[in-house]
C-alpha cells in the first residue's frame, strides 16, 4: 500500500475519532459538570501525549514555553467553550459550526499574518458564515425541534470554533517562523488547558470526580475521550500531514461531520430537520469554494 493511501486511511480513522466527540462528551455530561469533564479529559491526554512530547521535544527551553504559551490559550478558549456549549447544543450542530474552522482560519490569516484572500475564498466564507447563522438560529425557527440545541449553545459553540481557528493560525506562523514541531505545540497547549481546567475547578463549584469515575463505563468514556478523540485523532492527522500533505489532512474538514451524522443519529438520537440540511449544505458549499478548489488543483498536480 502507497504511503498516500496509508495517509487517508490514517485521516478517515482520525475523523472517525473526532466526529465521536460529541457523543463522549455528552456521555460523561450526564454525570459530571464541564468543567470536571474538561479536567478528567485533559489530565488524561496530558499524561497520554508526554512520551510523544519528549520525542519529538529534543530540548526543553523557557523560550519554548514562552514562544508557544499565547498560542495555547486560543486551545484552552476552545476547550473551554466546546464543553459548556456541547452541554446545551446538538452534537450535529457542533459538528457542522465546527466545519467552518478552515474558512475562518483564512480569514483570520488575512488580518493577524497578512496571507492572501482570493475573491473566491471570500464568496465561500460569506456563503459558509450564512450557512452558519442560519444553523445558529435554527432553535429560534424551529421551535419544536429540540434536536437543533439552542441559540445560546449554539453560539458558544461558534466562540469555541473560533478559538479553534485562531489557534490554527498561531500554530501555522509557529511552524512557519520558528519550525517547532506541530506535537510540540500540541501537547504544550493541552498542558495548558489541563491546567488552566485544574484552576477553574478550585475556583468555581463543581462535581467531584470520585467515586463517579470509577464506575466502568465513565472509566472507559474517559478514557476513550482523553486517549482516542484527543491523543490518538491529533497524532494521525500529525502522521496524515507528515507523509502527504497539508491539503490532505484538510479533508477531514468534509468527511468528519459525515461520520458525526451517523455516530450522533445512532447514539444520541439526533436526525436532522431541512432547516439543519440547508445550513449544512451552505456550509459544505462555502468550506469547499474557500478550500476544495485549491485542493483539487494540487491532487492533479500529483497525478500529472
Amino acid at each position: 500500500m502507497s504511503s498516500q493511501k496509508i495517509a487517508l486511511f490514517s485521516l478517515v480513522i482520525a475523523s472517525i475519532f473526532w466526529s465521536s466527540g460529541g457523543v463522549a462528551a455528552k456521555t460523561l455530561l450526564k454525570t459530571f459538570d464541564p468543567l470536571t469533564v474538561g479536567v478528567i479529559r485533559l489530565t488524561l491526554a496530558s499524561i497520554l501525549i508526554l512520551p510523544f512530547f519528549f520525542r519529538s521535544t529534543p530540548k526543553i527551553t523557557k523560550k519554548l514555553f514562552l514562544d508557544i504559551l499565547p498560542v495555547s490559550l486560543f486551545s484552552t478558549a476552545n476547550f473551554f467553550l466546546f464543553i459548556f456549549g456541547i452541554e446545551k447544543t446538538t452534537a450535529n450542530a457542533s459538528a457542522i459550526i465546527y466545519t467552518v474552522t478552515p474558512i475562518s482560519a483564512a480569514l483570520l490569516s488575512r488580518f493577524f499574518i497578512g496571507e492572501h484572500i482570493s475573491k473566491q475564498k471570500i464568496t465561500g466564507i460569506l456563503l459558509g458564515l450564512a450557512g452558519v447563522l442560519t444553523i445558529l438560529l435554527l432553535p429560534m425557527l424551529e421551535k419544536n425541534q429540540t434536536i437543533v440545541g439552542d441559540v445560546l449553545g449554539n453560539v458558544i459553540i461558534f466562540g469555541a470554533m473560533l478559538g479553534f481557528a485562531l489557534y490554527n493560525v498561531g500554530v501555522r506562523h509557529l511552524i512557519a517562523t520558528k519550525n517547532y514541531n506541530p506535537i510540540t505545540i500540541t501537547s504544550i497547549s493541552i498542558f495548558v488547558s489541563a491546567a488552566s481546567f485544574m484552576i477553574a475547578r478550585f475556583l468555581l463549584p463543581h462535581t467531584p470526580i470520585f467515586p463517579e469515575i470509577l464506575i466502568p463505563s465513565n472509566t472507559l468514556m474517559a478514557f476513550y475521550f482523553a486517549f482516542f478523540v484527543t491523543v490518538v485523532s491529533y497524532t494521525l492527522h500529525q502522521w496524515t500531514i507528515k507523509h502527504s500533505s497539508a491539503t490532505t489532512g484538510a479533508l477531514t474538514t468534509y468527511i468528519q461531520p459525515i461520520f458525526g451524522f451517523v455516530i450522533n443519529g445512532i447514539f444520541l438520537g439526533e436526525v436532522i430537520t431541512g432547516g439543519f440540511l440547508f445550513g449544512s449544505i451552505l456550509v459544505f458549499s462555502g468550506t469547499f469554494m474557500a478550500t476544495g478548489a485549491q485542493m483539487m488543483r494540487m491532487f492533479r498536480k500529483k497525478q500529472v
